[in-house]
């Protein structure tokens, strides 16, 4: 696994983490499964060589829409929340088309 998808994976556990801690299940039941999703294509993608590459390349991007996510969580919790979580949807949008690629 590559160091920049090993942060990222890092990143979005942490944040999740935090979730489980600091928030009542149901008001943040949409961005844990924006999360779980991205940790889903991190991790899948390490199954094949063309899938560690995807999943490189995003990386990056997924990292920082979960600090993202950890951070506006942190300040204004239902604000950041719905923030979040409208990040993350909309960067799964364009993911969805390699997840396609990645599954046998």
């Amino acid at each position: 696994m590559q160091p920049k998808t090993k942060e990222a994976i890092s990143a979005v556990n942490a944040t999740l983490s935090y979730l489980e801690s600091h928030a009542r299940r149901n008001d943040v039941d949409e961005l844990r499964i924006e999360l779980k999703w991205m940790l889903f294509f991190l991790l899948e993608g390490q199954r094949t060589a063309h899938g560690q590459s995807v999943a490189e390349f995003w990386s990056s991007d997924i990292e920082q829409h979960a600090v993202a996510a950890l951070d506006d969580c942190s300040y204004t919790f239902t604000a950041g929340v719905r923030t979040a979580t409208g990040r993350l949807a909309q960067l799964r949008k364009k993911l969805q088309p390699f997840v396609t690629c990645l599954c046998p």
